[in-house]
């Protein structure tokens, strides 16, 4: 598990992180985060996740959308953002489902 840090202490990180990027950038890393993935998976969220999905977006980044779980990852699909094309944007009632669609877009 890679964890991109706002800060720049790496004791910051949780205990799941297995490679820690102390960054310093506050929340400017949500692009780094965006561009370093090739699936991005929204879970609930706040402003953090939807500056995140915005970048997804903005870059074409397929996007999985746990519908189960309260915030933006509820909300976004029912958005339209922009007139963009915009990323793929799938939505998952549930864990499995979620892993459905990343395991569908990994064999692509």
């Amino acid at each position: 598990v890679v964890g991109i840090l706002p800060g720049s202490d790496e004791g910051e990180a949780n205990d799941h992180c297995t490679v820690v990027v102390p960054t310093g950038i506050g929340f400017a890393r949500n692009a780094v985060n965006v561009l370093s993935a090739d699936i991005i998976v929204a879970v609930g969220g706040k402003a953090g996740t939807l500056s995140e999905l915005a970048y997804a977006w903005i870059y074409g980044k397929p996007v999985i959308c746990c519908t189960f779980a309260e915030g933006w990852s509820r909300m976004v699909p029912q958005l339209r953002i922009d007139d963009r094309r915009g990323s793929r944007i799938y939505t998952a009632g549930t864990v499995e489902e979620a892993c459905r669609h990343l395991r569908a877009q990994l064999e692509r």
